[in-house]
């Protein structure tokens, strides 16, 4: 406060201070294959999904990266946009210190529904 006194008497410079916003990131620096499993038993048929998927660091400067390399049906087609978004989100809400995570590419490898 005294200095921002100062340069306002001898310069003519009313400046404030604030607190500065430091937007911290997550990223990885190998590259890792996982499996996860959905299982869901409400009285019906229940609901179940299985996924592999491998991430890899991107160095090209980009946030995020979905690549589908599922064929032959392991995945049907209409099922593939909600792996996406459920890999976004979770990279959304960091893994180590719940930071966006950047700099991360989401392979889908496999699965069955």
């Amino acid at each position: 406060e005294h200095i921002l006194n100062k340069m306002d008497r001898k310069y003519g410079v009313q400046a404030k201070l604030v607190t500065p916003y430091i937007p911290y990131r997550e990223t990885i620096k190998g590259s890792a294959e996982t499996e996860s499993k959905y299982k869901k038993q409400s009285g019906g048929h229940g609901q179940y999904g299985h996924v592999k998927i491998q991430v890899d660091p991107l160095y090209d400067g980009s946030e995020f990266a979905f690549v589908d390399k599922i064929f032959g049906g392991a995945v049907p087609k209409q099922y593939i946009p909600a792996v996406e978004k459920g890999a976004k989100e979770t990279l959304d809400k960091g893994l180590i210190a719940g930071y966006p995570m950047i700099g991360v590419q989401v392979t889908l490898l496999d699965g069955s529904y």
